[in-house]
C-alpha cells in the first residue's frame, strides 16, 4: 500500500505549489489529499478558529496520512502554520514537511519546528522524500530536503533547478474526491476554485531581474551554478494545460497569467499569439515589467487576446535605483502608459509604500509620476514587507533602519498590512501620501486638485478629509469595475468577499 500524504494550503485556494506537488506525487503513485485551509479575505489573513482547527484535525484523522506537507508561501502565513504544525506533530504524532518560499528563506529557524523542510523547488525532492519514507530509507539524506531527526539537523544541498518546465505535470483539478475545503462555516469535499470564472496559470518560473526586496534576490544566490533561474514553458505545453483546465472550469471566462514576469522573447510571443487565438477566445491578462515591454509586443499580445496588464513600477526612478536595484526611468513608464491607453489595454500599476527611508521629496516624485501617466489605470499599493535574507533587509539592518523584530516571520505586519489601507499605524503625512496615490487612478478626480492637496501643510497633519475622499472615490470606481465584470460574466462571490470591505478598503 502506497504512502498517503496530506498537503495543506494556507490562505490561498489557487495555490500553485500545492496543486503541482499533488499532481507530481500522484504521478509517482502516492495517495494525496489536498486540504485548502482558509482563504484570504479583504487582503488580510484571519487567524483560524478552534472549530476550523478541529475540522482540520478531523480530516487528518479520517485520511490517515503518513506524511503531512504544510505550504508556507510567505512569513504572513507563519503564525497560522505554527499551531497547525504543533497539533499535527504532538496530537496526531505525524511527521511534517514544510515547504514554500518563506521556508527556504528562514530555514535555520524553522527546521527546529518541523521534521523536514523542502528547500527551494520541491517537485522532485518531495517525491524522493516520500519514496524514502515509504521504503524505510534514510530520510535524512534526501537532496533538497533538510531533516530534523530527533533534534539532529541534516542540511542537504538543494537540487538543480528543473530546466524543462514541460516535464512538470499540470495542476490537478480532477481528483475532487481527495480535496477538502475548511473556511469559516464551509467544510466540504471538492475543489474550491473550479467554479470560478478566472483560470490562473503560469508561463514561466523565476525572473531575469534582481530587485533587492524580492524573493528572487535570495533564490538566485541559493541556486547559483545550478541552472538557469528564469525558465519559460513551451507555448504548446501552456495551451494544452488551458485546454485541460476548461474541461473542469465550466464557467471559465478569462485566463490570468500569474508569472513573476511573463515571457518576453519576441519569437516566443509571436508563436504564442498565433496559436492562442486559434485555440481559445478567452481574454487574458499578464504581469510584466516596464523594462521588457514595448509597443510591438503589446500589439502582438493584444492580437492574441490580452486586454489587461499589471506592471510593477514600485517607486519613482530615484528610489528604484537607490534602494531597489530597478533601473528604469519615469519617462519610460509614462510613455508605456500612453502606448497601453492608445491600444486600449487596461493597465494596473504596483507601487510599494511604507519604505522607511523615503522622504516627502520621494513621495512627491512618485505622485508626479502617477499624475503624469495616462488614465485610465488601476493602482495597487503594497506595504513593504522585509523578507529574511534579502539585500534590502540586510542593508536596513546594517544601517540601523530596522531591527530584527521588523522582519517577516518575526513581525506580523504582513498579516495586518499586505495591500496598503488606512487601518495601519502610520504618520499623518504618510497616510496623506497614500490617499493621494490612490486618487491618481480615479479619472473623475482632477489632477490639479490632487496636486493642491499634496501642498497643503494642514492636510499633512490632518489627512482625514483626503482619506475620506480617497475611500469614497475608490468605492465609486469599485462599483463601476464590478458592473464591468458582471457584464463580462467575470464577477463571482469569491471576488466580492475577498475585496469588498467597507471598514478598510484597498484601492484599485
Amino acid at each position: 500500500m502506497s504512502l498517503s500524504i496530506a498537503l495543506i494550503s494556507l490562505y490561498v485556494f489557487e495555490n500553485n505549489g500545492v496543486r503541482i506537488l499533488a499532481a507530481a506525487l500522484r504521478d509517482a503513485g502516492f495517495t494525496v489529499n489536498e486540504i485548502y485551509f482558509k482563504d484570504y479575505l479583504h487582503h488580510r489573513f484571519i487567524p483560524p478558529t478552534d472549530k476550523e482547527m478541529a475540522r482540520l484535525k478531523q480530516v487528518l484523522e479520517e485520511t490517515k496520512p503518513g506524511l503531512v506537507g504544510v505550504s508556507l508561501r510567505a512569513g504572513a502565513y507563519l503564525q497560522a502554520a505554527r499551531p497547525i504544525v504543533k497539533m499535527i506533530r504532538q496530537d496526531l504524532k505525524l511527521p511534517v514537511v514544510m515547504g514554500g518560499p518563506h521556508t527556504t528563506f528562514d530555514r535555520e529557524k524553522l527546521i527546529h519546528e518541523v521534521d523536514y523542510l523542502a528547500v527551494g523547488e520541491a517537485e522532485e525532492s518531495f517525491v524522493d522524500l516520500a519514496r524514502t519514507i515509504e521504503t524505510g530509507g534514510d530520510a535524512g539524506n534526501v537532496r533538497g530536503v533538510w531533516a530534523n531527526l530527533g533534534g539532529e539537523i541534516q542540511r542537504n544541498p538543494v537540487r538543480p533547478l528543473i530546466q524543462d518546465l514541460d516535464r512538470i505535470p499540470f495542476r490537478d483539478y480532477h481528483s475532487n474526491d481527495f480535496k477538502w475545503v475548511i473556511d469559516g462555516q464551509r467544510f466540504d469535499k471538492g475543489d474550491p476554485v473550479t467554479g470560478e470564472h478566472v483560470y490562473f496559470t503560469m508561463a514561466s518560473r523565476g525572473c531575469v531581474y534582481n530587485c533587492t526586496f524580492c524573493d528572487t534576490n535570495i533564490l538566485k544566490k541559493l541556486y547559483k551554478g545550478l541552472g538557469k533561474y528564469y525558465r519559460v514553458r513551451s507555448v504548446d505545453n501552456i495551451l494544452d494545460e488551458i485546454d485541460y483546465a476548461r474541461r473542469y472550469f465550466p464557467n471559465m471566462r478569462r485566463v490570468r497569467f500569474d508569472d513573476e514576469l511573463f515571457p518576453f522573447e519576441r519569437s516566443w510571443l509571436e508563436e504564442f499569439s498565433a496559436k492562442y487565438k486559434k485555440r481559445f477566445d478567452y481574454p487574458f491578462d499578464i504581469l510584466s515589467d516596464p523594462r521588457v515591454m514595448n509597443e510591438k509586443d503589446i500589439i502582438l499580445l493584444k492580437d492574441a487576446g490580452m486586454d489587461r496588464i499589471l506592471l510593477g513600477i514600485q517607486a519613482s526612478d530615484d528610489v528604484n535605483r537607490r534602494l531597489f536595484n530597478r533601473n528604469h526611468s519615469d519617462e519610460k513608464i509614462i510613455e508605456l502608459s500612453r502606448v497601453l491607453a492608445r491600444h486600449k489595454i487596461h493597465s494596473g500599476y504596483q507601487v510599494i509604500v511604507d519604505i522607511p527611508t523615503t522622504t516627502s521629496k520621494d513621495h512627491q516624485a512618485l505622485l508626479e509620476l502617477l499624475l503624469s501617466m495616462q488614465r485610465p489605470f488601476d493602482i495597487y499599493t503594497f506595504s513593504l514587507n522585509l523578507w529574511p535574507g534579502t539585500e534590502l533587509t540586510r542593508r536596513f539592518l546594517e544601517e540601523g533602519v530596522i531591527t530584527s523584530d521588523e522582519i517577516a516571520g518575526v513581525s506580523d505586519k504582513a498579516i495586518r498590512q499586505f495591500r496598503a489601507d488606512f487601518s495601519f499605524e502610520r504618520s499623518p503625512e504618510d497616510q496623506l501620501w497614500i490617499a493621494l496615490f490612490h486618487l491618481t487612478s480615479k479619472g473623475f478626480i482632477p489632477k490639479s486638485l490632487i496636486r493642491r492637496m499634496s501642498q497643503s501643510a494642514w492636510l499633512k497633519k490632518n489627512p482625514r478629509p483626503a482619506i475620506w475622499l480617497s475611500e469614497f472615490a475608490n468605492f465609486i470606481k469599485l462599483g463601476f469595475t464590478a458592473l464591468g465584470m458582471l457584464k463580462r460574466r467575470e464577477l463571482t462571490w469569491t471576488m466580492v468577499r475577498r475585496f469588498l470591505n467597507f471598514k478598510s478598503p484597498v484601492s484599485i
